[in-house]
């Protein structure tokens, strides 16, 4: 924890003294002041858009590369073990670059698929991201796919597939909004006084942020000049780019890992959202602590033990493979496809209420 406050003090810092806000994983990477002095001279070559950086480069195992790295996965980093590399992935850059207009997630995940061949030019990839990053991710990984190469997992942590609610019924959709509300009424009940008011603070920030970014789609439909779009941060683009997606089907082991706090309904279930596309073996784990909660002590030990256990069951089944053996055990991944791909099959758990 004591490393992470430092972290984030020296970005503070940098961008006192020399006007650039690094990304925690730019720091992370370039530990000595000589490195640093590079970074901010502007000479760090990379022909990639989007730079893969290691958080964690030790380990043996292929590495772990989540999309949208922040401080918030550096615990979850260290926890996942001494064997498994962990990487983020930098996009800052694609304010810079002429995207399309409009810039669909396919875009995206190409300059993803660049920056991620740069860094490792062959598979197995392990990839994954939170949220709407998790979405670019699986666009990315079926990209991969595609183009010949091995996905051995593709981890979605807590991201919805925005598809499946809008091509829902308007009764399914109103069944979903009276879901969320009672949810939201249900934790208020239960909560104490200081918690019903951070809760509600919490609840007000996230609807201005929602209402922010609707403003920001609109805009983009109305038409944003090339010099529009390069001025704005990442984040509007790929919630755009998200919300328009509609996901092709992908082959690929998929493992999914969804806040249990969450509306009941099976419309809320990640499980139920990516059963169309995803045609490959899904494992969903259900982890409390919220969608950013979960990536703190104690709820992230949890997350990372099951990560974890994922990873070395998917390793050890990709080693199987690539021996050319076949054990009996449909867990380990005998029946595998080509390019990572296995025939359906679903581990899941009830999220707990």
């Amino acid at each position: 924890m004591e490393g992470d406050i430092a972290c984030l003090r020296l970005i503070s810092q940098i961008q006192k003294e020399f006007g650039q806000r690094l990304p925690v994983a730019t720091v992370l990477q370039s530990p000595t002041i000589e490195a640093l002095a590079i970074v901010l001279s502007g000479t760090v070559v990379s022909t990639a858009v989007c730079r893969v950086i290691p958080l964690k480069p030790q380990g043996t195992r292929p590495p772990f590369i989540c999309l949208g790295a922040s401080p918030l996965f550096l615990p979850l980093a260290r926890l996942l073990g001494p064997d498994q590399p962990f990487c983020g992935l930098d996009l800052t850059e694609l304010k810079k670059t002429k995207l399309p207009n409009p810039c669909t997630l396919e875009d995206l995940g190409a300059y993803v698929v660049e920056g991620i061949r740069e860094f490792q030019p062959e598979g197995p990839y392990s990839i994954g991201g939170w949220c709407l990053y998790g979405v670019l991710a699986y666009e990315a990984g079926r990209q991969l796919i595609a183009q010949g190469h091995e996905v051995e997992l593709l981890t979605l942590i807590d991201s919805p597939n925005v598809a499946y609610g809008r091509n829902l019924s308007a009764i399914s959709r109103m069944q979903m909004r009276t879901q969320k509300w009672l949810f939201h009424l249900s934790t208020l009940a239960k909560a104490s006084p200081a918690e019903m008011l951070r809760y509600t603070k919490e609840r007000l920030q996230i609807a201005r942020h929602k209402m922010t970014r609707r403003e920001q789609k609109t805009a983009f439909e109305m038409g944003l000049q090339d010099e529009d779009i390069r001025l704005m941060d990442i984040d509007p683009i790929l919630f755009y780019a998200a919300t328009n997606y509609e996901p092709p089907p992908y082959s690929g082991r998929v493992l999914m890992v969804q806040a249990a706090e969450t509306p009941t309904g099976m419309h809320w279930q990640m499980e139920q959202q990516w059963r169309a596309p995803v045609l490959g073996k899904s494992v969903v784990h259900c982890v409390q602590g919220g969608h950013d909660g979960m990536f703190k002590y104690p709820y992230v030990e949890t997350l990372a033990a099951k990560m974890k256990t994922s990873f070395e069951q998917v390793g050890n089944a990709s080693k199987v493979k690539h021996n050319g053996t076949h054990p009996s055990d449909p867990r380990t991944g005998a029946s595998s496809k080509k390019n990572g791909s296995a025939t359906p099959e679903e581990v899941k758990e009830p999220a707990v209420r």
